[in-house]
């Protein structure tokens, strides 16, 4: 009569569930990252929302930045950092919190990916959704804020500026990185919160995916048309 199994057997066993266990982790680390992706989409369609409410509130004109008194306001502390408030701090913008009910969709699931300069948006500013207004990352043409005027367009202004409908006009990104080595100098880097790409806002109120182009904020075709 049996009463065990053999140590080659017992290895064969240990074999197989390492050899499955290779195979599904990697499985179940993207299933829980298209998740996170489909809740920052759906953050995108609520901040969208948010937006063209402030719009329309406000005789068709885009926010405005943060007023002046605000700026530098703690926010959140990194690394041992304190994080002060910027011009597009909108999380904390007085006209612009009250179209935004539920704080959390400032911040992306991946709550900052692997890199530095993801998690200083997420536990720094705690924003992760930057308004393409913010001029000082690469690939931005603006946004919604005239620089020339200091003050921001109307949603009349920017349809069609420069033969852009609002359709393919970027309100907002989600500004996360996932590359390990993102606390290089200069951040040379590809930005790729979400895989190869990131989640977009648009000035006509969608939100979708899309590739991001190479040390660019930018769409992949924003520029290119392609």
């Amino acid at each position: 009569m049996r009463k065990g199994f053999t140590l080659i057997e017992l290895l064969v066993v240990i074999a197989i569930i390492a050899i499955l266990a290779a195979i599904l982790f990697p499985v179940f680390a993207q299933a829980r990252e298209r998740a996170r992706m489909a809740a920052c989409l759906s953050h995108g369609k609520q901040l969208a929302t948010a937006t063209l409410m402030y719009i329309d509130d406000n005789k068709g004109r885009c926010p405005s930045q943060l007023p002046a008194e605000l700026i530098g306001t703690k926010l959140g502390t990194y690394q041992g950092k304190n994080f002060g408030a910027q011009l597009w701090s909108y999380r904390i913008h007085p006209g612009f919190t009250q179209y935004v009910k539920d704080d959390k969709i400032w911040i992306c699931p991946t709550r900052g990916g692997n890199g530095f300069y993801g998690k200083r948006y997420a536990f720094g500013y705690l924003q992760t959704w930057i308004p393409f207004a913010h001029v000082s990352l690469p690939g931005t043409d603006g946004g919604w804020y005239n620089a020339a005027t200091k003050t921001p367009y109307t949603i009349a202004e920017l349809d069609g500026k420069d033969g852009r409908p609002l359709t393919n006009r970027v309100a907002w990104f989600c500004m996360v990185l996932n590359m390990p080595d993102s606390f290089m100098p200069g951040m040379q880097l590809p930005f790729m919160p979400h895989k190869d790409g990131s989640i977009y806002i648009y000035m006509d109120g969608h939100a979708q995916f899309k590739k991001t182009a190479e040390n660019s904020v930018a769409p992949v075709d924003y520029y290119t048309g392609q």
